[in-house]
């Protein structure tokens, strides 16, 4: 159970259990600032400067989960990454992306993978 006990025990740099099992789960979900996901996935206080691609993964299952990117990051991500459920998708979401971060999710029949 997650009670004001176990919330107050919670590092401001470290996943919360909620955002960690709805990043587990169901990833399209969470959708937080970009300087609150640098810092929390990389346990820095801040995060305001940070490089994109910043990828979060499934420690379970070593899935991709959600890829925070931008347009510069598209060689990158296209040379690394797939999705073999439907390789068409992962090519028209990373075709997508704008000079604006983004966020790129898994979600149901759509799961990414490291190359």
């Amino acid at each position: 159970m997650y009670d004001p006990y176990i919330s107050t025990r919670n590092n401001y740099v470290r996943w919360t259990p909620i955002a960690q099992y709805v990043l587990d789960h169901a990833p399209a979900l969470y959708n937080p600032l970009g300087s609150t996901f640098n810092s929390r996935l990389n346990n820095i206080d801040g995060g305001y400067s940070y490089d994109t691609p910043l990828i979060y993964w499934d420690s379970r299952n070593g899935r991709i989960k959600k890829i925070l990117a931008s347009l510069k990051d598209k060689d990158m991500l296209l040379e690394n990454y797939y999705s073999p459920d439907d390789p068409d998708w992962f090519d028209q979401k990373v075709n997508g992306l704008s000079d604006k971060q983004s966020y790129i999710s898994e979600s149901v029949g759509h799961r990414i993978y490291l190359r």
